[in-house]
């Protein structure tokens, strides 16, 4: 994606179809945690999956959160001898 010089956050957005109903409610905390707050994820324990993906939708929506393997990775600088 970096060769591209694309920023997925500008063109995908993690939805319960398209992500959140597909990951484990562990990983939901876990998104919800690094995006948002672990006080915003552990008020969200207790609900039944679907639920909680269809929050996690809400919060993340304005965020441009992308899962690690959309991120560009930055090119590493180049060695000096």
């Amino acid at each position: 994606m970096s060769a591209l010089n694309l920023d997925m956050a500008d063109w995908w957005e993690a939805t319960v179809e398209n992500y959140l109903s597909h990951v484990l409610k562990d990983r939901i905390f876990a998104l919800v945690a690094e995006a948002v707050s672990p006080n915003h994820a552990q008020s969200m324990n207790g609900l039944k999956k679907v639920d909680l993906a269809r929050q996690a939708e809400q919060v993340l929506s304005s965020l441009g959160w992308v899962p690690d393997n959309f991120k560009a990775v930055k090119p590493q600088e180049e060695q000096q001898f």
